[in-house]
């Protein structure tokens, strides 16, 4: 059995360790390349997609939301897919927003309120 000095297994995991950066260096061109690849075409299906979804175009802050929502509840479906069924989810909460009041109606008057309780619940 082979026993080794403290500063030849200290040599060798440096040597491991420089290895190891410069795997790692060499394979990041790949990956940005892959990561801007990826967001580039992710732009150009959002684009796609506000040209055939033409009412969703203006709400594009809830547009992102419910996809984000969906890209959450089913990690690894296609981008594409993902938008073909965000679209009806984004005209249904539309929908429901546009039945909201968002006017104000003003503040309570203690007088309407019912004291009949006397403060007791």
């Amino acid at each position: 059995m082979d026993y080794y000095t403290k500063e030849e297994v200290d040599r060798l995991v440096e040597r491991v360790r420089l290895q190891t950066i410069e795997d790692i260096l060499k394979s990041l061109p790949f990956v940005v390349r892959n990561m801007v690849t990826s967001a580039s075409r992710r732009y150009e299906l959002a684009n796609k997609f506000y040209e055939e979804n033409k009412d969703l175009a203006n709400d594009k802050s809830l547009s992102a939301a419910v996809i984000e929502e969906m890209d959450a509840k089913y990690p690894g479906m296609p981008f594409e897919e993902l938008l073909e069924k965000a679209a009806p989810e984004i005209r249904r909460r539309l929908t429901l927003r546009q039945d909201v009041n968002y006017h104000r109606t003003g503040r309570p008057s203690l007088e309407q309120l019912d004291n009949s309780l006397n403060g007791m619940v």
